[in-house]
């Protein structure tokens, strides 16, 4: 089964973006350096992909603040949600960076997004800026 390429203009996140239900949300259409969207009941819109960039960004932030960072050791973390219970491994692979073993983050890889960002990876990011912040 092959994976569709990643992409960040979905209709989740012009749900989130507009502040609707994604089930009005029927028709995107990619452009040059913009979105059209139809939503039902609306009239046809315009959002720019930076728009959607930064909601994606957002959007992954938002999710993390949940998240506890535990070192493991040799560049290793385990990033334990506190909001389901849900553990999962992070590690520094050499030429790739921090790797992560969630559903997400090997969704864009597999999408061949080149440089994935799972929420998890966002929270140990964060955890480590405290951490230097800290020392300073």
């Amino acid at each position: 089964m092959s994976q569709r390429p990643f992409t960040v203009f979905t209709k989740t996140a012009t749900a989130r973006i507009l502040g609707v239900a994604v089930a009005l949300v029927k028709k995107l259409q990619v452009l040059a350096k913009t979105i059209w969207v139809y939503v039902q009941g609306k009239r046809p819109t315009f959002i720019s992909k930076t728009r959607y960039k930064v909601d994606y960004l957002e959007s992954r932030l938002d999710r993390s603040a949940d998240i506890k960072i535990t070192p493991v050791g040799g560049f290793s973390y385990t990033a334990h949600n506190l909001s389901n219970g849900k553990e999962y491994r992070l590690w520094c692979a050499p030429g790739r960076g921090l790797q992560c073993e969630c559903k997400d983050y090997e969704r864009q890889v597999q999408g061949g997004k080149v440089n994935p960002t799972c929420k998890h990876k966002l929270a140990v990011n964060q955890f480590l800026s405290d951490r230097f912040r800290q020392q300073a």
